[in-house]
């Protein structure tokens, strides 16, 4: 009787704390059984199954729960099996091998809360191979994808913005434009933002549009503070546009970009 209380105490105090406001869930394990629900804390996932049953323990006690029976569920990133290692294989540019850990990854974790992210890893992977065809289709599996764990929301977003950038790289243009609609409408950040306009520079670089990609890069040069990244991009590519038109103030831009950013990897794409 005294272990049954201490154990249920234990899941009641869990239960609160994941209820706070400030509590970041992505440190928990938790299923979420409705919509606008609270978190229902797990200790571990411990079976699931093709068709989304899963089984989990809270403490000693095991249940199991139909897809039919839960919103979603999400398990913390160190309890991912194989993720520590995909991520070292990419990080060191062990693309196939990358590709492959994550697709396991999807595989095993899709209805835990990690599918997003390993399709996201997998793209970026296949981008390092060169197979920006194969990066595409394998992106493309999220253009329909139905949000619920708001904590995949950061890495849909990369996934987007991802395949914007490769649709241009393919000289998809009508498909960089629709995402761009879609990243546009979901910014939440000056990051985005910035990316969409760099993103809608290079869309009118490939139709020829040079003046007006070069007024779009310059609105993230003027628009968005030294801390964005994105400027970066957006400097050397004003830079090398009015180099080839045989514009002096081309070095004017360059000049800022090795100021501003005196290690960025974009100097040494200047023309």
């Amino acid at each position: 009787m005294k272990k049954n209380l201490t154990v249920l105490i234990a899941l009641l105090g869990v239960t609160s704390m994941l209820c706070g406001k400030d509590i970041d869930l992505s440190k928990y394990n938790f299923i979420m059984k409705k919509p606008g629900g609270k978190p229902y804390p797990v200790t571990s996932f411990t079976k699931v199954e093709s068709s989304g049953k899963i089984s989990f323990k809270r403490k000693t006690i095991g249940s199991i729960l139909k897809p039919s029976d839960y919103y979603y569920a999400y398990s913390k990133r160190e309890d991912v099996k194989g993720l520590k290692e995909a991520d070292a294989k990419l990080a060191k540019n062990d693309f196939a091998g990358a590709v492959s850990a994550y697709d396991k990854i999807h595989n095993d974790y899709k209805f835990l809360g990690w599918d997003v992210y390993a399709i996201l890893k997998q793209g970026e992977a296949l981008q390092g191979m060169k197979k920006i065809k194969e990066a595409v289709k394998k992106l493309e599996l999220l253009k329909d994808y139905e949000v619920k764990n708001p904590l995949k929301e950061d890495d849909m977003m990369k996934a987007y913005k991802l395949l914007a950038s490769l649709y241009i790289l393919d000289n998809q243009i009508d498909n960089a434009e629709n995402m761009l609609k879609i990243v546009g409408g979901r910014a939440k950040d000056d990051a985005t933002a910035a990316f969409a306009l760099n993103a809608r520079g290079g869309i009118l670089e490939k139709k020829g549009a040079m003046k007006d990609a070069i007024n779009a890069y310059l609105q993230t040069i003027l628009l968005f503070p030294i801390e964005i990244s994105e400027r970066e991009n957006a400097l050397c590519q004003v830079a090398n546009l009015l180099k080839a038109s045989g514009d002096r103030r081309a070095q004017t831009w360059a000049d800022m970009l090795k100021s501003e950013y005196p290690d960025s990897k974009f100097i040494k794409k200047l023309k």
